[in-house]
């Protein structure tokens, strides 16, 4: 296919919309709209989107499909905008891309307005003991770029000198600060010693405890949560303790593998007749207002990517800092990934600048 520009249909659902983006179609605003719009840029071929609310559709048990996948399977529509699950039933019958995301988590979202002045905890994610050592190991460091400097420059430094430039020399290194240092070290050690330490301070303060990239906050593991996994969230819907909060009626958490899909439907049919689920986008869960008026505690759900959620419990900076929506980690789900016609002749083109530009996808999936 050199040579030729394709024109393409795709269709997007308004229940896959993120937040964050300028890119607007219609009444739809999203990262989802704004990622496909940079591949078709950067495949240089022209599109058209077509639009759905909240028709994502799934897989019927006589291999067919509804909504947008079924216009997807039917070839009415070329590509849908958005990671979809690679679930069993949808592989059957439909087309995928080269994943867009090979490790993904389910995710669950809660609320309490309540304590939505108790935001102290957020930094102290850490027990006393953790930060004690690293105290000790800041400690260790300074003594460390001391000795070095000493050797260095002893006939250059005094004793008091020395520290003080020692001192500075880790608060450059662990807070890129824009400090000047006297008698800057020429030694081969001393900088290989400084990047080591920079690598290791940013993996416990950036990667572990905070990312501006990824809007998540690392909250520790011993807080205590109204549930932690699967089955807890399952209880809570069943006691009417917590709500389902979801886009579309056809949009359910996944179950774990021991629970077979048919189950799965059917346990959630069960939940629902009884307490029936609120519908709307998650990102809802930030509004105070929103989630006050609700009588009974909400729950939304969603499937991340594992590198954006990197401990069991975060809090959501991405929308508001001081939020007090909590994100609980569960298990891994299947990879996520485009989904195009049966007959799409532009697969392997598609595919290689997916690869490309694979770190541009890192929000919530389909």
């Amino acid at each position: 296919m050199a040579g030729v520009r394709p024109h393409l249909k795709i269709g997007v659902d308004s229940s896959l919309n993120n937040k964050g983006s300028t890119f607007k179609i219609g009444y739809q605003v999203g990262l989802e709209i704004e990622q496909c719009e940079m591949l078709m840029k950067a495949l240089q071929w022209t599109y058209e989107f077509v639009q759905y609310n909240n028709q994502i559709g799934h897989v019927l048990e006589n291999g067919t499909a509804t909504g947008m996948l079924g216009d997807i399977q039917k070839g009415r529509i070329d590509m849908a905008c958005g990671r979809f699950r690679m679930t069993a039933d949808r592989a059957r019958i439909l087309t995928f891309t080269y994943p867009t995301q090979l490790e993904v988590n389910q995710v669950y979202l809660i609320t309490n307005p309540q304590k939505s002045e108790d935001v102290g905890f957020l930094f102290r994610p850490f027990s006393t003991v953790v930060w004690f050592l690293l105290s000790i190991t800041i400690l260790i460091v300074s003594a460390t770029f001391f000795v070095l400097r000493a050797v260095e420059f002893k006939s250059k430094e005094g004793l008091t000198a020395g520290i003080q430039n020692s001192i500075s020399q880790v608060l450059l290194s662990t807070f890129n600060l824009e400090i000047r240092v006297k008698n800057k070290s020429t030694f081969f050690a001393f900088h290989l010693f400084s990047a080591i330490w920079l690598l290791a301070w940013f993996h416990v303060f950036v990667d572990l405890y905070t990312s501006e990239l990824s809007g998540m906050m690392v909250v520790s593991d011993k807080k205590h949560m109204p549930f932690e996994d699967f089955y807890g969230m399952v209880e809570n819907l069943r006691k009417g303790i917590y709500r389902l909060f979801t886009p579309s009626s056809d949009r359910l958490p996944e179950c774990p593998r021991e629970i077979p899909p048919s189950k799965c439907i059917a346990m959630f049919s069960e939940i629902l007749s009884r307490h029936p689920p609120e519908y709307g986008d998650v990102t809802r869960l930030n509004e105070l207002d929103f989630v006050s008026s609700q009588k009974v505690p909400l729950v939304g759900f969603g499937w991340y990517p594992a590198q954006r959620i990197s401990s069991k419990f975060s809090i959501w900076t991405q929308e508001l800092f001081h939020s007090n929506l909590v994100l609980i980690r569960d298990f891994p789900v299947c990879p996520a990934a485009y989904i195009v016609r049966p007959t799409f002749p532009y697969l392997d083109e598609l595919n290689e600048m997916i690869i490309k530009v694979l770190p541009a996808f890192s929000v919530g999936l389909s």
